[in-house]
């Protein structure tokens, strides 16, 4: 987010959303399988790993490639 407000770049912010969206699916499904106990809800987790991970890719490759 400090990053985001020095250098409003449209890669930081595409990387920004993508960690922000993978943390809330990746926690907030976890949460839900233990508190709902449906088992299915353990399918999405992943889902949110990948964002993460994608997230944080986007940012080191907006980092190695700035002018």
């Amino acid at each position: 987010g400090l990053y985001l407000q020095h250098y409003p770049h449209r890669g930081v912010l595409v990387s920004a959303l993508l960690i922000l969206a993978g943390a809330l699916i990746f926690s907030g499904s976890l949460y839900a399988l233990v508190l709902l106990d449906v088992p299915a809800l353990g399918a999405i987790t992943p889902i949110g790993g990948v964002l993460l991970i994608t997230g944080w890719f986007t940012l080191a490759w907006h980092l190695a490639h700035r002018h």
